[in-house]
């Protein structure tokens, strides 16, 4: 077989794989519309896609982490969630890579599993809200509404940035840079209206 038959065949292939592909992917989001992520998880475990679910979290394991004060009015009043069963993943989820912290990871573990999560919700909401939209422009509104410049006008406005770990000494000034650049612009969320009584 030379380079162009086996290019073709190739081509083939990978074109019959991303037609099934796309049959096992619509059937998983045909259960989770109609049955919710659980169910969606379980009959991934039947088609051998997931491992076996864990329902409960050992609280044993969350070390001496003591969320302070001020972090946790934050936290609730950004999450509206005044506790969590974990605590060490809250610090996690606020080290910055270079915090040198060794009792926990960076948070780039849970900004991955984050990214999947939000994508999802936003997924579901636009299948609910907007049902007439072809496939091409819910991806383009998926990819503004889960955006960087999205995700970090929210994170600045509910005052995270206050409580990163790190030892990275540029990222004050990259804080309160993006902060400058966000008042003077006058852009609120979507690049519109005032933005000064929203940063903190």
């Amino acid at each position: 077989m030379d380079y162009a038959e086996n290019s073709e065949c190739m081509e083939r292939k990978e074109r019959g794989s991303k037609l099934h592909a796309d049959i096992i992917e619509s059937l998983l989001g045909l259960i989770f519309f109609h049955f919710g992520y659980k169910t969606t998880f379980s009959v991934g475990g039947e088609l051998l896609l997931t491992l076996a679910c864990c329902e409960t979290h050992d609280n044993e394991t969350s070390g001496n982490f003591v969320i302070p004060q001020q972090l946790r009015e934050t936290l609730q009043r950004t999450t509206d969630y005044p506790s969590f069963q974990q605590p060490q993943l809250v610090e996690e989820a606020l080290a910055h890579a270079s915090s040198g912290n060794r009792k926990v990871s960076s948070y780039e573990r849970l900004e991955w599993v984050g990214d999947a999560v939000i994508c999802l919700a936003t997924r579901e909401w636009l299948w609910n809200n907007i049902p007439q939209l072809d496939v091409g422009t819910l991806v383009t509104m998926e990819s503004v509404m889960v955006s960087n410049e999205v995700l970090a006008f929210l994170s600045v406005k509910s005052g995270l940035h206050h409580f990163l770990e790190h030892r990275d000494h540029t990222l004050p000034s990259r804080i309160e840079s993006y902060i400058c650049t966000v008042q003077e612009d006058r852009c609120g969320l979507w690049g519109t209206g005032k933005a000064h009584s929203e940063i903190q």
